[in-house]
């Protein structure tokens, strides 16, 4: 059977029917783990001739869970959705079936394991959200465990993320934040951005209350990471505005980083007219123009003068004036002398549009549901056509590192049809 496979590989592999199927999982207990795989992998490409025959197949399938293999595993799982995945109706009842052996081999494997095992298990969490949030402490991570593992944890804890769990979640991850390794650090806090905009509206002052204490310590990193989820986390609560602009003025003067600059210059553009000195802490910037070296902070500081000068023009409007002047005889950015030179046309041509263009309601900027390029649905799908496969691990499809000529022809066909599908509907939406 495997050498057949093989040989016909390029035609999509051997050809099945039902007979060889049911033959095959009638000798299911007398398959090794490899020859399991294979007999799975010949299931996943089968096709039911109706319901019954699913939930017969399933039947004669769930005892292979139980199975201390993870391969045998994952293979069954791919299994179980291939067969129900035009069955939406059950796909909770599913995914409820699939989650404790994924569990039990993640407490007991290696790491390298355990990391596979997690990127299959964000991908159904996406699939369906909700199925992992009570065993969110299955996700905490331990003082053994390689950095690799650990970043992926904190990234999926911020997706078990509830209203039932939230302050056990947040606690942990604010451990983290107090690791000797930064990028583990960074990565808790922008989880616990990422728990503010999964909570429904009122339960996010918790997590503005942890990252405004993030803004206190005394490390570089944490302070600039704090920073730019808060800007992030403004843009959805403008209302949580007053604890983070209390303590801008002395964060613009100690932080580091450029992004983080650019963060805090936002935040001084959007709410200056809330805070006393907002003109006296971008003059320093504006003075120190030419020592700037980040174009992203001379973009942001170029935005949050202009606002500034439409809700304080009296104290704005020299420093403007010797900020355009810098910025639109500015060499070294392209886009920083194209922002420059707009800024000053359209305050030269009609000051009322200018503030109406540049400086309007805030209202008409808030983000209602998170991040648009955060969501990667039509990756997650794709990559869920694949499961239990390096497509997986890699958060890539098979197309972006294998080449054409290696792969199955029924593979090569199968992803020009998604691709084809994609653009039909990519075309239908920009008609409507």
């Amino acid at each position: 059977m495997v050498v057949l496979n093989e040989i016909m590989l390029e035609e999509g592999g051997m050809a099945i029917n039902q007979a060889i199927i049911h033959h095959l999982l009638g000798r299911i207990n007398d398959f090794n783990e490899w020859g399991l795989c294979q007999v799975l992998d010949l299931v996943g490409r089968y096709t039911a001739s109706d319901d019954q025959e699913v939930f017969n197949i399933m039947n004669m399938l769930d005892p292979v869970l139980r199975t201390s293999n993870s391969g045998v595993v994952l293979a069954t799982i791919k299994v179980f959705i291939q067969l129900t995945r035009h069955m939406a109706h059950l796909h909770a009842q599913l995914y409820e079936r699939l989650k404790a052996p994924i569990l039990t081999l993640l407490a007991s494997g290696t790491p390298e394991l355990a990391y596979c095992l997690l990127k299959h298990t964000e991908l159904l969490i996406h699939r369906c959200p909700g199925i992992f949030d009570e065993d969110y402490k299955q996700f905490y991570t331990k003082f053994s465990e390689p950095l690799h593992v650990k970043y992926l944890k904190i990234d999926l804890m911020a997706t078990l993320a509830n209203v039932n769990n939230m302050s056990d979640i947040l606690e942990e991850l604010s451990v983290y934040v107090s690791d000797v390794d930064a990028e583990l650090a960074r990565r808790a806090i922008q989880s616990i951005g990422k728990v503010g905009f999964k909570l429904p509206g009122g339960f996010e002052l918790g997590v503005f209350e942890k990252l405004i204490e993030f803004l206190d310590l005394e490390v570089s990193y944490v302070r600039a990471e704090a920073l730019l989820v808060l800007k992030n986390l403004l843009r959805k609560y403008p209302e949580r505005r007053q604890g983070v602009v209390d303590v801008l003025p002395r964060l613009l003067r100690v932080v580091e980083e450029s992004e983080a600059k650019a963060a805090a210059l936002w935040m001084i553009g959007e709410y200056g007219e809330e805070i006393l000195e907002a003109p006296y802490m971008v003059e320093p910037v504006i003075d120190a123009y030419d020592d700037e070296s980040s174009a992203a902070v001379k973009l942001e500081l170029l935005t949050a003068a202009t606002k500034l000068f439409f809700k304080r023009p009296p104290e704005m409007h020299k420093m403007l004036g010797r900020l355009l002047a810098a910025a639109t005889n500015d060499t070294s950015s392209q886009d920083v002398h194209d922002r420059a030179l707009l800024y000053y046309r359209l305050m030269k041509q009609d000051l009322a549009k200018a503030s109406a263009v540049l400086a309007g309601n805030v209202s008409l900027r808030q983000v209602m549901n998170g991040f648009t390029e955060d969501r990667d649905v039509a990756l997650n799908d794709a990559l869920f056509r694949e499961f239990n496969s390096l497509s997986v691990v890699y958060r890539q499809t098979a197309k972006a590192f294998i080449a054409p000529d290696k792969r199955p022809r029924a593979d090569v066909a199968a992803a020009m049809a998604a691709d084809q599908d994609a653009g039909t509907m990519a075309a239908a939406t920009a008609a409507a």
